[in-house]
């Protein structure tokens, strides 16, 4: 989606939205995270990545069934406080922001301010 944000071309452009929504909506990903099934948790930043491309659909077209999975997912970590298993920098976007230096109440407090404005 970082194309997307930089690419003057309204034709190109269209073109990286299109190829994104039929990644997430394609049946081997109906806005799921990776290796997970409907409803189940996981703390992989690996597994969330996909997570970050729903959440800038959602804010390009806020369609719930875009973010339900991840931000259900991060509620479960805030709630749980669960920190996520590859939280070393490598996956630095993957939950915008989780993955800063400091506690795991620190990283969920910055979590908890980017999950809510998606209710």
């Amino acid at each position: 989606m970082g194309l997307y944000n930089v690419e003057p071309d309204a034709t190109r452009k269209g073109s990286y939205y299109d190829y994104a929504v039929a990644w997430g909506e394609s049946p081997t990903h109906p806005w799921l995270l990776a290796n997970t099934k409907a409803g189940v948790m996981s703390t992989d930043a690996n597994n969330q990545a996909c997570g970050q491309t729903y959440i800038d659909l959602y804010k390009i077209d806020p369609q719930p069934i875009r973010i339900q999975e991840i931000k259900a997912n991060l509620d479960d970590m805030v709630t749980n406080g669960t920190s996520n298993v590859w939280c070393d920098r490598r996956h630095p976007d993957v939950h915008a922001g989780v993955c800063q230096d400091g506690g795991a109440a620190e990283r969920h407090q910055v979590l908890r301010c980017h999950v809510e404005p998606l209710q």
